[in-house]
């Protein structure tokens, strides 16, 4: 018995967010840096509402899975609401926050990568790539911070990119 998919507007407006904060990461990666701030803080509230969202209405996974989903809801919204009312803050930290988001973020897609089969087997190796390529710039970020600092915008820009295009996907 085939399964049907239906349209998850939520995972289309994060993957829409995603390339358009990429989009102007890459316009001007120098001054960009408080924009992108805010910008992350605003996704990062957005896609916490969506997993918490999905969670409530995804009766299909485990408990386990629906534990982790709660958790980064929750992680989300939280460092999103704090970074809109401290950018200064936000900024200096920016390469250490991004850094362990794109790597928890990763390590979780990669954990729940058999939910990206149902989608279709080039849609899984895509996927699992984003993921990687999300942990090893999370891992660049969180060990070289000075150099971070200076290639932030181009490195957010390049996996929100990624993970844009892979939230888009999943969207349908």
């Amino acid at each position: 018995m085939t399964k049907t998919r239906k349209f998850n507007l939520g995972r289309f407006i994060v993957g829409i967010l995603y390339a358009w904060v990429a989009v102007l990461a890459f316009q001007n990666p120098a001054q960009d840096l408080a924009a992108l701030v805010i910008f992350f803080a605003i996704s990062a509230i957005i896609k916490g509402a969506v997993e918490l969202i999905a969670r409530s209405k995804n009766k299909e996974t485990t408990e386990k899975h629906s534990n982790t989903s709660l958790l980064i809801g929750i992680v989300d919204l939280l460092i999103g609401i704090f970074f809109l009312f401290h950018l200064a803050f936000g900024v200096i930290v920016s390469p250490f926050i991004f850094a362990i988001w794109f790597i928890s973020d990763s390590v979780v897609r990669l954990i729940h990568k058999d939910s990206a089969k149902e989608i279709g087997t080039g849609y899984y190796w895509f996927s699992l790539i984003v993921n990687i390529i999300g942990v090893i710039i999370g891992v660049m970020l969180f060990f070289n911070p000075l150099v971070s600092a200076l290639t932030l915008a181009f490195l957010v820009g390049f996996y929100l990119l990624l993970a844009g295009i892979n939230y888009l996907i999943s969207a349908f």
